[in-house]
């Protein structure tokens, strides 16, 4: 639950020495969370109490970063030497709101406070995150406590943006401790790629690197924001475009989901479009923004004379719409 900061952590264990500086025998600990990290909670599964200074508990590790005192003598360390304990993690790297749990190893408790370095690969697939309606999964995550500090961390998955049709687009996300929040901060990088299909609106896309997918934490959640720049071709039996230039085009996850975008008027490539053995001219490319259906709107002006004239022509609008909602807790 919420931690109880007006009570301190707590140890007991039973000895029977002649040499209270002396012994080496296995303790329960109250489960914690660190000060100004009550996020992250603790609870210790196996753990011994180490104040012999002549030798250590078997096949001890000491975490990475930890500053030996004095340098060179790692049997005379002594404190709370953590073999096993369960790790809660902060609600945004849990499974759709049911709180996450790891197995972790090798930390200790000393007198500089609590330290050591947790790694876990696949915690949870893209089908069992939730960052605000998309899905994402937490395939690595590596954090390390020195000193009572979260002193650096890394996660890498997958986040789905719903309209694409894909296993996800790749993140990798630094992890520290944000003072002037005084909790968990993430900064997210999400790689772009080519030869994505846009489900809903029966479309192919390219994205430009110049794309950029940010990820917010906003209570508790992750919430993520698409400005989408590249190439997009439309595929359908009654209707096939070009590649086309769009920009801006801006994906969120809430309502109304597509927020706005533009399409250039001419493709970076000869105009090959045509109805039978017609050509089409395709202009006049909007958005329609909606909070349950948007659409990608054009006109086609066939021409079926050779001519240049157009002097017997027709025009008809062409939609491309989708229709959007929540299933599962998820957008879809």
């Amino acid at each position: 639950g919420n931690p109880d900061t007006s009570k301190n952590v707590k140890a007991t264990f039973e000895i029977h020495t002649n040499d209270i500086h002396n012994f080496l025998v296995t303790a329960n600990i109250t489960p914690f969370s660190l000060k100004g990290l009550d996020d992250w909670k603790f609870e210790v599964q196996d753990a011994v109490v180490d104040m012999n200074e002549m030798a250590n508990s078997p096949a001890m590790i000491f975490p990475q970063g930890y500053v030996m005192e004095p340098a060179g003598l790692p049997q005379m360390w002594t404190g709370f030497y953590l073999r096993t304990l369960k790790i809660t993690l902060p609600k945004e790297l849990s499974k759709s709101n049911q709180p996450t749990q790891i197995i972790a190893s090798n930390l200790m408790i000393d007198n500089t406070g609590f330290t050591g370095k947790i790694t876990v690969n696949n915690i949870f697939t893209i089908d069992e995150g939730d960052a605000n309606g998309w899905g994402f999964s937490l395939d690595q995550l590596s954090v390390s406590f020195v000193s009572n500090h979260l002193s650096s961390g890394s996660m890498k998955g997958k986040l789905k943006i719903p309209a694409m049709k894909n296993n996800g687009l790749d993140y990798e996300a630094l992890v520290s401790w944000m003072p002037q929040t005084k909790e968990t901060g993430f900064t997210f990088t999400v790689s772009p790629q080519n030869n994505l299909s846009f489900d809903a609106f029966k479309a192919k896309v390219d994205l430009h690197q110049s794309s950029l997918i940010t990820v917010q934490k906003i209570n508790g959640k992750f919430k993520p924001r698409a400005v989408l720049t590249g190439k997009i071709y439309f595929d359908d039996q009654n209707a096939k475009t070009p590649k086309l230039n769009f920009q801006a085009l801006t994906f969120i996850t809430d309502a109304p989901y597509l927020t706005g975008g533009t399409l250039s008027l001419v493709s970076d490539e000869p105009d090959t479009t045509k109805v039978a053995k017609y050509p089409v001219s395709l202009s006049n490319f909007r958005l329609t923004i909606s909070n349950t259906k948007p659409k990608f709107v054009f006109d086609a002006l066939i021409n079926f004379m050779e001519q240049a004239d157009h002097s017997f022509s027709a025009m008809t609008t062409v939609e491309f719409s989708a229709i959007v909602g929540m299933e599962n807790g998820l957008q879809q």
